[in-house]
């Protein structure tokens, strides 16, 4: 699949599986990946990063597979990189960032995916308590994550 491709793809297959879908803020869980992926854009990232920043929910919230991605052409660090950012119940916060952060595309798709995630708009919209877990969550992941 060429790199063109690999976005319009990824956009696609988001649109369709996500279209009613809202995020944790009661927002269409769309504006979130269309932010991200622009982050993930604005920092270089590679075509394959920002697909990857389409499809960083796909796993958790819809029906889809690593093995329907890998069907559809995706490339096996593309897939990798989703399941990393895909959350498990297996591991610790900790372990989760250390495999993200060991993964180049799973790393810039995630940087970008917390600082979306704890914008200023974002916490001026939650109760202090919330705030603070998201603003601790932000420092701890950033510094996981920095290279």
């Amino acid at each position: 699949m060429d790199q063109i491709h690999v976005i319009e793809q990824a956009v696609t297959l988001a649109r369709e599986e996500h279209h009613n879908q809202l995020d944790h803020t009661g927002v269409p869980l769309l504006d979130h990946l269309t932010r991200v992926s622009g982050l993930v854009r604005e920092q270089g990232g590679t075509p394959e990063a920002v697909a990857a920043s389409w499809l960083h929910h796909i796993f958790r919230d819809t029906d889809i597979s690593a093995v329907d991605l890998q069907e559809m052409g995706f490339t096996l660090p593309l897939i990798e990189a989703v399941q990393l950012l895909t959350p498990s119940s297996d591991q610790t916060e900790q372990q989760w960032l250390e495999a993200i952060a060991a993964h180049d595309l799973a790393r810039i798709v995630k940087i970008a995916d917390v600082e979306d995630h704890t914008r200023d708009e974002v916490l001026a919209q939650v109760e202090p308590q919330e705030r603070a877990r998201l603003e601790n969550f932000r420092e701890r992941a950033l510094s996981q994550l920095a290279r």
